[in-house]
C-alpha cells in the first residue's frame, strides 16, 4: 500500500477542510503523519 492509500484516502474531506482554511501543505503533510 501507498502513503495515498493509507494516510490521505480516507481523509479527503478533512484534508479539503484544512486546505479551505488555510492550513499548509506543510502542515497538513504533518497532521497526516507523512511529513
Amino acid at each position: 500500500m501507498t502513503k495515498y492509500e493509507t494516510h490521505v484516502r480516507n481523509r479527503l474531506s478533512e484534508i479539503e477542510a484544512w486546505a479551505k482554511a488555510g492550513v499548509s501543505d506543510k502542515q497538513i503533510a504533518k497532521n497526516l503523519g507523512i511529513a
